[in-house]
């Protein structure tokens, strides 16, 4: 089962006295879950806390694109255990962009190309 990054494991990576953006919404499927929205409510207070732990600002770009965009701009990426946060750290990886991984995401291979499932 995936967690989130503990707050202990993030307060090693995270630079010091950078402006911080956490960036992520919660997402659990209606029909697989019994428990959904359990799991809404630890994932927003999850959320809450790495805002509060850093002195972070919740930016919400409102589309996956504008987030894609932002992830590839930052300074520092640092890399969450879902794939669309392993996708931003692979198109960094192709500009010699950092980014911090603290969890390896095993994609897919076909012919050197990335295929999310």
């Amino acid at each position: 089962m995936k967690r989130p990054i503990s707050i202990d494991e993030l307060n090693n990576v995270v630079p010091l006295n950078d402006k911080i953006y956490i960036m992520g919404k919660c997402f659990f499927a209606k029909t697989s879950s019994n428990n959904y929205q359990e799991c809404i409510e630890k994932s927003n207070k999850y959320l809450n806390d790495v805002i509060s732990n850093f002195n972070g600002t919740y930016l919400d770009l409102g589309s996956a694109d504008m987030d894609l965009l932002a992830g590839i701009s930052c300074k520092t990426f640092i890399q969450g255990k879902g794939y669309f946060s392993k996708l931003i750290t692979e198109i960094r990886k192709k500009f010699n962009k950092d980014s911090i991984e603290l969890y390896k995401i095993s994609p897919n291979v076909i012919n050197d190309q990335f295929v999310y499932f």
